[in-house]
């Protein structure tokens, strides 16, 4: 039996994956930390564990009351903070094989014009790279991914940004022609990889990115052309860098800055050769759909709820 150590199980990737790795594996006891309740149609599975645990943070941990000893956990599966693998990384004894879910944005973000930016990727490297020592330290297989923009879940701050714009201004406005290429990564695809590697027993980092490349232009328009409304407005730097400074005075936009609005201009693309060449890493073209920027009802796909209950139903058979 495996005892499964999940951080984010209410994450966009979580979404997919918790409902899969429940019908693959009959074997896995599954704790799952998560900022959201549990969806109602997983409670029936004792083999799933939810753990409320608000903001995430590894202070809120250091007295918490698990359903089981983490020195009991032999792998564990990162979708939340990084700063959770490295509280319960040294009291997991028995673990065995880690999968790290970080952020292409390590490469990408290095030389931030925004301090703040620059501040939070420098942390999220070295955070990373303390997990993969201690994990060489320890013979624990790390296997650590790096995605691009994710999106597919209706959870997203990346398309469904775009989409909550148009909804509520009809426009999307951008710096000019907006010619960065990006390369949107389904969630359901990461879910799959995080499967695959479950059974691949060597290390690695592994940038993994979708099929499609496309300028962040046409990202923009695809997001209208799926609503059925709203344009792209193209503006100069100064006037959208001016736009935002005035939102932000009355307490809107907090989170963007002067910095995304110059990566429009800039590719983040990545090569997918040494993901596919090493376990088979194959994205899905890029195709957005209505529900891929509507909030779902339920923090799980509808098709994963009845995957998971004919699995289910399969394993309660004589």
């Amino acid at each position: 039996m495996s005892h499964c150590l999940l951080t984010g199980g209410s994450s966009q990737i979580g979404y997919f994956l918790l409902p899969k790795l429940l019908a693959a594996d009959a074997d896995v006891q599954v704790l799952a930390l998560a900022r959201r309740r549990m969806p109602d149609y997983l409670c029936a599975d004792p083999r799933l564990h939810w753990h409320l645990c608000g903001e995430l943070t590894a202070t809120q941990h250091q007295s918490d009351d698990l359903v089981f000893d983490p020195a009991t956990v032999t792998e564990m599966i990162s979708l939340g903070p990084v700063q959770l693998v490295q509280h319960y990384l040294p009291r997991c004894q028995r673990l065995r094989h880690l999968q790290l879910l970080t952020s292409s944005s390590v490469l990408t973000k290095t030389h931030s014009g925004s301090r703040a930016e620059r501040e939070q990727i420098q942390t999220l490297a070295r955070a990373e790279q303390d997990i993969v020592q201690q994990c060489s330290q320890r013979n624990i297989v790390c296997q650590v991914l790096r995605p691009t923009m994710i999106y597919g879940a209706g959870l997203d701050a990346n398309v469904c940004a775009l989409a909550s714009m148009v909804e509520h201004t009809g426009v999307v406005p951008v710096v000019g022609a907006a010619p960065g290429l990006r390369q949107p990564v389904h969630a359901a695809d990461l879910a799959d990889a995080i499967l695959t590697l479950r059974e691949h027993a060597h290390s690695g980092i592994w940038q993994l990115a979708g099929a499609t490349r496309l300028s962040y232009h046409m990202l923009a328009t695809q997001v209208c052309e799926t609503l059925g409304k709203g344009r792209v407005l193209r503006l100069p730097y100064a006037v959208l860098a001016a736009m935002l400074s005035i939102a932000q005075l009355f307490g809107k936009l907090q989170t963007a800055n002067s910095a995304m609005l110059r990566r429009q201009h800039q590719d983040l693309v990545f090569d997918n050769t040494p993901a596919r060449h090493d376990w088979g890493w194959a994205p899905r073209e890029f195709l957005l759909q209505p529900q891929m920027l509507q909030r779902p009802l339920q923090p799980y796909a509808v098709q994963l709820n009845r995957l998971f209950h004919e699995r289910f139903e399969e394993l309660g058979k004589p």
